[in-house]
């Protein structure tokens, strides 16, 4: 039996601790609502306000990935709901929405949304081109944001554009980056864009594509241009750079330049 490739174990390890947090927020949140004198608080309010105390914190202390976290939060909620519903077929229409708005089109390139955590972000300068230029830097899947604005916030020279197809992220991008003028959010599909106006490309996306991108890349990306990825290797294709990030579940930032005569190393 061949053995698990590591984003596959890292997958299953997220999904244990979803499990887990689930299962004993669930536990401890049947076992609080009956301990709790009858309070002022309406008891729906209550216990949605316990679900989320049971939830976040300690998803943040299990590690788990910001999706996770948002999927275990909604979790009870939705359950309330489908109660309420009773099943009606209004419940599967919004659903259906809810999906389309979060996922858009990103089933058919293979990308689930994947966020970036924070001690990732705190790594990629190690992997960052020096240089006293403007760069076109972008991200290709960018979900919230939240990478293109920690690196303009740190970088504020450089030109950046933020690549998202599916609405939600979309607009919570918009939203995030929408006080620097130094930012374009596209929501566009990155396989039919022209990459070799950029300087640097960012991704995190999934191991299947990785292949994909590597020939698009060495396709279109300009000598010296480097792409980033985060926790997903190139197969056969040995990083010039790579970066521990001290996270569980995205433990490593990989660093391919494309030649070395147009953009200095990282040191």
């Amino acid at each position: 039996m061949p053995a698990a490739r590591p984003e596959q174990g890292r997958f299953l390890q997220a999904l244990w601790r979803f499990t887990l947090l689930v299962l004993s927020a669930w536990l401890l949140l049947s076992w609080l609502l009956q301990q709790i004198p009858p309070l002022a608080l309406p008891r729906l309010w209550l216990a949605l306000l316990l679900w989320a105390g049971l939830t976040v914190l300690p998803g943040r202390v299990l590690g788990l990935p910001g999706v996770w976290q948002i999927a275990a939060l909604l979790l009870y909620p939705m359950l309330l709901l489908m109660q309420w519903w009773q099943g009606s077929p209004w419940w599967f229409l919004l659903a259906g929405v809810v999906l389309f708005l979060l996922l858009g089109a990103a089933w058919r390139g293979r990308v689930p949304l994947f966020l970036s955590a924070s001690p990732v972000l705190e790594a990629i300068p190690d992997l960052m081109p020096r240089s006293e230029a403007s760069l076109r830097i972008a991200e290709l899947g960018c979900g919230t944001g939240r990478v293109v604005a920690a690196m303009v916030q740190r970088w504020p020279q450089h030109h950046y554009v933020a690549v998202e197809v599916a609405w939600l992220p979309w607009l919570m991008s918009r939203w995030r980056l929408r006080h620097y003028p130094q930012v374009r959010v596209l929501r566009e599909d990155f396989w039919r864009m022209d990459w070799q106006a950029f300087d640097v490309l960012y991704v995190f996306l999934s191991p299947l594509v990785m292949p994909a991108v590597w020939q698009k890349a060495q396709a279109e990306l300009r000598p010296g241009s480097w792409l980033i990825s985060n926790s997903f290797a190139i197969p056969e294709q040995a990083p010039d750079l790579q970066r521990e990030t001290g996270h569980a579940l995205q433990p490593v930032l990989y660093g391919w330049q494309q030649s070395q005569r147009a953009a200095a190393v990282p040191e």
